[in-house]
C-alpha cells in the first residue's frame, strides 16, 4: 500500500494544497507530515456515520456496530437500518481510502483524487447513512506516531506502537462478514485516551464490548449486560482490505478503452469522448455512410468517361 502524508495530530490524510488540517487544526509546519503506509492490502480510514431519522428528520451520529436498528438522540424512536446501507456506507469509505491522491489511478473517472489534494475526506449521503470518510493512519494516543498494524494468532488485527509498546485491538462487529466483507475492524475514538473498563456484575471478569453495542455477554460466566454509552460516537478508525469496488470498475473501465478501436480520421472529434450516445455513434455512421456514397459516385463518373475516351479514340483510329 502506497505511503500518503498524514497530519500528525489526528492522522488524517494531509492535503498538499493546505498547510493545517481541516479537522484538528494541526499546522503541517514547514517540512511536509510525516507518511504512513498500510499493511500489505490493509488501510486505515477515519469514518463518521450520521443516520437520518425517518421519524423526524434528525440525524444520529451512530458507531460502525452494523446494527440492523439504531435509536433516535432527537425523539428517542427506533429506525431500522437496511443491511445494503451499512455495505454501501463501507463500500463509500473503502473507495475514499484506496482511491485517494498518491493512490488512486489519475483519470477524470475518479472521483476520489481531490482526497489528499484539496481536501481531507470525502463525504457523502449513501442512502439513510451519511459518511465522511478520511484516508490516513491511526496515531499512538500518547506518542502521536503512526501505530504498526499485524494479524494476532487468534486471527484478530492489532495495531501497537513501536515506541510505547502501546497495542489497540480491532473489533470486528457482528455481521461484519455479511454486510461488510472488506472490514478487518473498528478502533473506535473512545479507545483514544478514553479507556473505559467494564466488568461483569456476575462474576468480575472484564467485558469485551463492541464499540457502541447496547449489550455485552461474559465470555466467563455468560451473564449478558446492558452498557451504557456515556456519550455520542464520535469518528472512529477503520480497517479495510484489498482493493475497493470502485477501483475495480476503474480498472476495467480504463481496459475498456484500451481496446477501443481508433476512430476514422476524419471523425477524431468521437475519440474525445470515453463513451459517445447512441445517436451520436448513428450521426457518424450516417456521415461515413453519406461519404462513402459520394467515393462510390466519383468512381463510376470517371469510370464513365474514361470508357467514352476510348470509344472516341477507337473511331478516330477507324
Amino acid at each position: 500500500m502506497a505511503a500518503i502524508p498524514v497530519c500528525p495530530g489526528c492522522g488524517v490524510i494531509a492535503p498538499t494544497a493546505q498547510t493545517q488540517c481541516a479537522l484538528c487544526g494541526t499546522g503541517f509546519g514547514a517540512a511536509a507530515p510525516f507518511a504512513a503506509g498500510g499493511a500489505g492490502d490493509v488501510m486505515f480510514a477515519r469514518v463518521r456515520l450520521d443516520v437520518t431519522c425517518r421519524a423526524c428528520g434528525a440525524e444520529t451520529p451512530v458507531a460502525l456496530t452494523l446494527q440492523p436498528d439504531f435509536e433516535c438522540a432527537s425523539c428517542k424512536g427506533r429506525q431500522a437500518v437496511p443491511s445494503e446501507h451499512w455495505t454501501a456506507a463501507l463500500q463509500f469509505a473503502h473507495a475514499a481510502a484506496d482511491l485517494c491522491k498518491g493512490r488512486g489511478p489519475v483519470m477524470s473517472q475518479n472521483a476520489y483524487d481531490g482526497v489528499g489534494n484539496t481536501r481531507a475526506f470525502a463525504d457523502r449521503r449513501v442512502e439513510s447513512v451519511h459518511v465522511q470518510a478520511s484516508p490516513g493512519h491511526a496515531l499512538c494516543p500518547a506518542c502521536r506516531v503512526p501505530l504498526e498494524v499485524h494479524r494476532a494468532e487468534d486471527g484478530r488485527w492489532v495495531a501497537s506502537c513501536a515506541r510505547c509498546s502501546a497495542s489497540l485491538v480491532a473489533a470486528l462487529p457482528a455481521r461484519a462478514d455479511f454486510v461488510a466483507p472488506m472490514l478487518r475492524g473498528v478502533i473506535p475514538h473512545r479507545q483514544h485516551g478514553d479507556v473505559v473498563a467494564i466488568t461483569c456484575p456476575s462474576c468480575g471478569g472484564a467485558l469485551q464490548v463492541v464499540p457502541g453495542a447496547d449489550f455485552a455477554t461474559c465470555q466467563y460466566c455468560g451473564t449478558s449486560s446492558r452498557v451504557e454509552q456515556r456519550s455520542a460516537p464520535e469518528a472512529e478508525w477503520v480497517l479495510l482490505e484489498g482493493q475497493s469496488a470502485e477501483r475495480r470498475r476503474l480498472e476495467e473501465l480504463a481496459a475498456r478503452q484500451k481496446q477501443k478501436p481508433a476512430a476514422p480520421a476524419k471523425y477524431d472529434r468521437w475519440a474525445a469522448y470515453d463513451e459517445i450516445s447512441a445517436e451520436e455513434e448513428e450521426d457518424c455512421k450516417l456521415a461515413e455512410a453519406a461519404d462513402n456514397r459520394e467515393l462510390i459516385a466519383t468512381f463510376v463518373t470517371v469510370g464513365v468517361f474514361i470508357v467514352l475516351g476510348l470509344v472516341v479514340f477507337a473511331m478516330v483510329s477507324c
